[in-house]
């Protein structure tokens, strides 16, 4: 059993996302559990790997169909330069 409580902006600090994101998904009752005492807001660790267990992913991305670390590189750039005679030329 986990004894650690962390606030709102450690949590975002944790997962590397904004604190409003946290914010807006309490209002929509998504995201992790939390305990709100007045108006402090405080995540239990154990309701916190207990979401990023839910969260996990079982099938790596690229044997679900997903991308792969070729599908990021960057594409050629078309360019197209006007003629002065009207007609468009395409340059790699």
């Amino acid at each position: 059993m986990f004894d650690t409580r962390l606030t709102q902006i450690e949590l975002a600090a944790r997962w590397k996302i904004s604190h409003r994101t946290l914010e807006y998904w309490r209002s929509t009752g998504d995201g992790p559990r939390f305990v709100k005492i007045g108006r402090r807001v405080i995540y239990r660790m154990e309701d916190v790997v207990a979401f990023e267990d839910r969260e996990l992913s079982e099938i790596a991305p690229d044997e679900a169909g997903g991308l792969n670390h070729t599908d990021c590189l960057p594409s050629p750039v078309l360019r197209v330069s006007a003629s002065r005679t009207g007609k468009a030329a395409i340059n790699a």
